[in-house]
């Protein structure tokens, strides 16, 4: 299927590639000079091992001091400073948060320009008062101007919880009283798990978010405007998770256990075994959550005469397991070629017992019927996913190659049973009914991608990514027959639904400067999309092959340590499976939700202009942003005269938000610091009279508050304050929110053992309200799910002696000369 576009691009990309390998190569300057000298090397958080993105490096020259240059580390924590003359000079590395290091005697000789300065291990920077000595921690989220840090052991208030409940308290994000995500207002935004797809496609961003468990993250990386490298799915941007891992030599790893009120327990256990070359890892995690709800939802309608007031209770009590196993194994043969290979199992059970009240009314007033339907079933989920990874390093600082493929089994399978009983006298109303469902996923990723560090200002990086998806869907609907005693299919109600996916894509960045006056980063992605639906039930099939262009532009100036960005990129949001299959779900008699084979796919243009305000220790971010999206992809709800409300998707008129972001981390005092974030962001929404959506302007913001106390030693507690106004949706308007958390650590054993506590939503005031207006009816729901909760647990940290000796000895500076 692949033809000319992608052929062409992907052929141009290479040449390119090819191109700035060969001028990145030794070559005498014009002049016939040979180029100057540089410094290398890799800034590392001595306490965890992992490189530190941001960096600042200072090069001094010996003689008077004078700062001549600098640079900053990437992703990978490398950095490279050059152009410099043969000459004696030092290096001063500084980070928020960290003792400053200083690398003196760095010599530059005309037949040794280069100097790799090797690892260099960051301390926590440490302050003294009258009677105590208080380790700076590190921030507990950090800003910069293309994403957002959050470091995961630093938020006490997500202890015993999940990724979602990390989210809560960061800024750009929202989770609603469901635990659904957004970012800046929409909830359209795509989830990696260390960079790389979830494997979890079917699920929404809610649920995938709350399979994994907070004790197993390192960081969780906000990008709101992705360059070409990253898939642009997701109009909202990219929420990344990266997970926990051990790089030191020996046995090594961490244990935790967490009880929460309400029967949720969790626990996790990661360990590692380095030697020499080859590293082993395990890891296995258990959550176990009890969840109750209730909400109310209250329709008036003009259309039906029976039905002219439905008021509806639902009482719902949900029992989630989750469990999920890993297994790695990964060998580096000579410091620059590493293959790896992984495995994961994930089973997971979601019971769900629900029990929703009825009350008709017609227009009269006079109440028609009163029915209690219930429905129970669990839904179980799981697969596996492997993976064989390949990583080539080349001489030099910043040079390499990867090679990924992935593949996932995914499956999903539910029987709901489901009743239909006269509220008073308790008689069923009709016969049972049983919806059984049975879903598949399969899907293979291919991947590579190339890194250039042309020199400490310029990067060329390129890539190709395939997707091959294979989804099936049976959705099969019976009823229960007194006379034989079992349930029969009604084939009527019948949907089986397959559907066929590959996504190929090349793309190409390059990152350079002119002088000292700016930065720049160009991109551009190509994709051709191969897309079919089958609907077996109909024999109808749906196709929607596209190709596209993704292209980004990044433009950054500094002034001294701040830093102004202007950045640029196109997204999409692809139809998924659940939107586009026409199965009609009849879980709830009253509200039935089908999909829309004819979805089109979603694009938006991203544009952000921020500003990073350095004042001393405290750092001020502003960022604003204006996104145009066209084709938007929207719920629609109607009602027809049998007083049934029907939802289903369609692609409506044009949406543009426009916003800006202030967070700032201030220290007001050595044991407080604060994070403080606020948003506001204005939705225009164009008529579209057709699917009866009025046009609207609405402003709203969020405002969030972190407040760190550090009281010790590895003792510290933190407040979050986060508050949501209220905001308009396509066909109605929702409540605003408001919740408060609280958690707090003690350290022992020399920092290996944790004793942690959370209490969620402190006031028990997180709770939301949705009003809906079509052609003929408007409704309320009003909902409340259990969310003030209150967690206790301990983490054990292993490390073996030789890793503790090496710490040791960093501790003192035996491995630099100062």
């Amino acid at each position: 299927m692949l033809n000319n576009p992608i052929l062409k691009i992907f052929a141009f990309v290479m040449f390119v590639n090819v191109m700035a390998w060969g001028q990145a190569s030794e070559k005498p300057r014009p002049d016939g000079t040979m180029k100057m000298g540089k410094i290398s090397g890799i800034v590392i958080d001595n306490t965890n091992g992992l490189p530190l993105e941001y960096a600042n490096i200072l090069v001094y020259r010996l003689r008077d001091s004078v700062m001549l240059t600098g640079g900053i580390t990437n992703t990978s924590g490398i950095f490279t400073v050059d152009d410099l003359s043969p000459g004696q000079y030092y290096v001063k590395v500084k980070f928020l948060g960290y003792e400053p290091m200083y690398v003196s005697n760095v010599r530059i000789q005309p037949d040794k320009p280069e100097v790799n300065l090797g690892k260099l291990h960051l301390d926590m920077m440490t302050v003294k008062t009258a009677d105590v000595v208080i380790t700076a921690e590190k921030d507990g989220i950090v800003h910069s101007l293309d994403k957002k840090v959050v470091n995961v052991d630093k938020n006490y208030s997500s202890t015993g919880g999940s990724a979602t409940d990390v989210l809560q308290n960061v800024p750009s994000v929202n989770v609603d009283a469901e635990g659904n995500v957004s970012m800046r207002g929409s909830s359209n935004l795509t989830i990696l798990i260390d960079g790389k797809p979830s494997g979890m496609s079917a699920l929404s961003s809610a649920d995938v978010l709350n399979q994994i468990p907070a004790s197993q993250i390192e960081s969780i990386e906000i990008i709101t405007n992705p360059s070409a490298k990253y898939d642009p799915e997701g109009t909202a941007g990219i929420i990344n998770v990266v997970m926990k891992k051990k790089g030191v030599t020996g046995i090594n790893g961490q244990i935790t256990a967490f009880g929460g009120t309400g029967n949720k327990y969790n626990g996790s256990a990661i360990l590692n075994y380095r030697l020499n070359g080859a590293n082993f890892s395990f890891g296995y995690d258990n959550r176990t959550s009890n969840f109750t709800s209730f909400s109310t939802n209250s329709r008036n309608s003009t259309v039906s005469a029976n039905s002219a007031l439905i008021e509806q209770d639902v009482d719902g009590n949900s029992l989630m397991q989750f469990n999920n196993l890993s297994l790695g194994f990964d060998y580096t043969f000579n410091e620059k070629d590493n293959i790896g290979i992984s495995a994961k199992k994930r089973f997971h059970t979601f019971g769900t017992d629900s029990r929703t009240e009825t009350r008709n009314f017609n227009s009269a007033g006079l109440l028609t019927s009163d029915y209690l339907r219930s429905s129970d079933g669990p839904r179980n989920m799981g697969g596996m996913e492997y993976a064989l990874n390949y990583k080539k390093v080349f001489d030099g600082i910043g040079r390499e190659l990867t090679a990924d493929i992935t593949y996932t089994d995914f499956y999903m399978n539910r029987d709901e049973i489901i009743r239909e009983t006269d509220y008073l006298s308790g008689s069923l109303i009709k016969p049972e009914q049983k919806t059984g469902t049975d879903n598949t996923n399969h899907t293979y990723t291919v991947q590579t991608d190339y890194t250039h560090q042309l020199s400490s200002s310029s990067k060329f990086e390129a890539g190709h990514r395939s997707l091959f998806r294979t989804l099936t869907m049976r959705n099969d609907y019976l009823l229960f027959n007194t006379t034989s005693g079992i349930f029969e299919d009604i084939p009527l109600y019948r949907n089986h639904f397959d559907m066929e996916e590959q996504i190929h894509a090349v793309y190409s960045n390059y990152t350079g400067a002119v002088g000292d006056l700016f930065k720049f980063q160009g991109g551009l992605r190509a994709e051709q999309v191969y897309s079919e639906g089958n609907l077996l039930t109909s024999g109808e099939t749906f196709n929607n092959d596209y190709f596209a262009l993704y292209p980004s532009a990044y433009l950054s100036k500094q002034f001294g340590t701040d830093e102004l960005l202007l950045s640029y990129s196109r997204r999409v949001d692809r139809p998924n499976n659940r939107q586009i299959n026409p199965y009609v779900n009849l879980t709830d008699s009253s509200n039935i939700f089908f999909g829309n084979p004819k979805l089109r796919p979603q694009f938006t243009n991203s544009y952000e202009l921020g500003y990073m305000l350095t004042l001393g220790k405290t750092t001020i971010t502003t960022t604003g942003f204006l996104r145009t999206t066209s084709g938007v992809i929207s719920n629609i709800t109607s009602i027809g005269t049998d007083g049934v409300t029907r939802t289903t998707f369609a692609n409506v008129s044009r949406q543009n938000d426009a916003g800006v972001d202030i967070n700032s981390t201030i220290p007001v005092f050595p044991f407080l610091r604060v994070n403080a974030g606020f948003s506001y962001y204005n939705i225009r929404f164009e008529e579209d009279a057709a699917n009866s959506i009025k046009s609207f302007n609405d402003n709203n913001w969020t405002a969030k508050l972190n407040s760190n106390i550090f009281l010790g030693p590895g003792t510290g507690l933190q407040l979050s304050l986060n508050y949501r106004s209220p905001y308009i949706v396509a066909q109605g308007n929702m409540s605003e929110t408001f919740s408060v958390d609280l958690g707090g650590r003690k350290e022992f054993l020399d920092g290996d053992l944790t004793v942690s506590f959370r209490v969620s939503d402190l006031f028990n005031t997180l709770k939301q309200r949705m009003e809906v207006s079509g052609n003929g009816f408007t409704a309320v729901l009003d909902g409340k799910r259990e969310s003030r909760m209150a967690f206790l647990g301990v983490t054990y940290r292993i490390f073996n002696f030789k890793a503790k000796e090496q710490k040791r000895d960093r501790d003192s500076g035996g491995d630099m000369d100062f």
